[in-house]
């Protein structure tokens, strides 16, 4: 009896050990599913990592690129300013001399007339030479 007692306990550790033997190895594959698990999110992390860092990097290109042409139109906007300023003052001084150009036209024509009237009924030619 003690003989029988000592096999059923060996066979009860060699189906202990067995199942610890399973459980071993579904534990290992669970650690080497979990480690190709890890080294995969770390593989992907470093690349979006990486690419996170190149769209910052873009991001402050396009911005400094912006803030570079918004200067650069501030620059213009004030030459269209100046550019402005002066065709208006372009504009008064050819109405002024348009204004004087009239005045002394109509000297010219009253001059004109008043040699006409010394000299007769002579008209001038292209020329400036009196005609009868």
């Amino acid at each position: 009896m003690h003989t029988a007692l000592i096999i059923v306990g060996i066979v009860a550790i060699v189906f202990v050990a067995l199942a610890i033997a399973d459980l071993l190895r579904k534990v290992g594959k669970v650690s080497e599913d979990l480690s190709h698990f890890l080294k995969v999110t770390e593989e992907e992390l470093t690349a979006t990592a990486k690419e996170v860092r190149n769209a910052v990097t873009d991001v402050d290109h396009l911005v400094t690129d912006v803030t570079e042409t918004a200067e650069r139109i501030g620059r213009l906007s004030g030459e269209v300013e100046r550019i402005v300023d002066g065709v208006q003052v372009a504009s008064a001084a050819a109405r002024a001399v348009k204004s004087s150009t009239a005045g002394l036209s109509s000297v010219y024509e009253g001059v004109k007339q008043g040699i006409r009237a010394l000299w007769g009924s002579k008209e001038t030619n292209k020329e400036g030479t009196f005609d009868e």
